[in-house]
């Protein structure tokens, strides 16, 4: 599986650089499908990057979880709450509030 990494970028500020910080752990592909797409529909910078790593076949995917997204600052809010509503549209999918 190939790492995903999808970069959107800043709405309303070109040019302008700021510092990513990791937002939340994602559980699995389609869940960051989902969110790259709601995020992507928001305009909120963002990237989401996977643990996937050939060499070691995914180990740090089992004991990590999938992988994380990445925003700045003043939009980690926004993402935690499209995560949320991502996780509560997946039946019987549990938050735990430590992958934040």
């Amino acid at each position: 599986m190939p790492m995903m990494e999808e970069k959107a970028a800043a709405a309303g500020r070109p040019g302008r650089e700021e510092e990513y910080v990791r937002v939340a752990v994602i559980a699995n592909e389609f869940e960051a499908q989902l969110l790259q797409a709601a995020l992507a529909e928001q305009k909120i910078a963002h990237y989401i990057k996977s643990f996937y790593d050939a060499a070691y076949d995914g180990l740090f995917q089992q004991n990590y979880g999938w992988g994380a997204v990445y925003a700045p600052a003043g939009c980690q809010q926004a993402v935690l709450a499209a995560l949320d509503d991502i996780r509560r549209e997946q039946p019987g999918f549990e938050t735990d509030a430590s992958d934040r």
